[in-house]
């Protein structure tokens, strides 16, 4: 049987953090943080996996983020 596990597109989605999150090298919590995006930055989603981890890029580093520290905004925010 197939597993849960879905990719929703984004073509470059704005989004804000929710409060200083880690920006990850990969999809899980135990993978290296990159770097720490303050609370209230601006992101931009790539995509996201099963509503649970989002691929972001920061500031110019590309890393995973978890979806629940995120706030999507439109593209006019």
């Amino acid at each position: 049987m197939f597993g849960s596990v879905f990719i929703v597109e984004a073509e470059a989605d704005p989004a804000r953090s929710r409060g200083p999150v880690k920006l990850r090298a990969a999809p899980d919590a135990s993978f290296a943080v990159i770097d720490v995006i303050p609370g209230g930055a601006r992101v931009d989603t790539r995509y996201c996996i099963s509503n649970r981890w989002c691929r972001v890029i920061w500031r110019g580093s590309i890393g995973w983020v978890e979806y629940r520290q995120l706030r999507l905004l439109s593209r006019k925010s």
